[in-house]
């Protein structure tokens, strides 16, 4: 994927942040070091870098670094994860069900949030919403 000039700035910023010795952070470390800068790793690619090793260096960490998408934005991966309740392919889900799963799965929505999903999105008659309004209504408000 690599990472532009700019980035590897920032991840060596990160990387010397947590530096334990000269060139090495502690393996714990990893997944913040990570994270820092923008990347999401997870949490199996951490173990496999990691493998019982004590310390990580620089150049391991860059190199796991190369590997990752760097700032995702995660209105993709959410629209994706709602498109689950939109069995026709329609871009909408129904409000009853999505009601249901905001208020059981996950971060929980309190009363009032969901009041403001159900304004904040365009209800047609058959009472269902368009993804892309419950997406921007979790960046706005979680």
């Amino acid at each position: 994927m690599g990472l532009s000039a700019e980035d590897k700035k920032t991840c060596e910023e990160a990387f010397k942040l947590y530096e334990d010795e000269p060139g090495k952070i502690l393996a714990y470390n990893l997944g913040e070091v990570m994270r820092a800068p923008g990347a999401n790793p997870t949490e199996e690619e951490l173990e496999k870098i990691v493998s019982n090793k004590q310390h990580i260096t620089f150049e391991e960490y860059m190199k796991a670094m190369e590997s990752q998408t760097m700032h995702e934005d995660p209105s993709t991966k959410l629209a994706g994860y709602f498109t689950i309740f939109d069995a026709e392919g329609t871009g909408r889900v129904d409000t009853t069900e999505m009601r249901s799963v905001l208020n059981n799965l996950g971060e929980r929505f309190s009363q009032e949030e969901m009041g403001q999903v159900m304004l904040m999105a365009d209800i047609d008659e058959e009472g269902k919403m368009q993804i892309e309004d419950i997406v921007k209504f979790c960046k706005q408000y979680k």
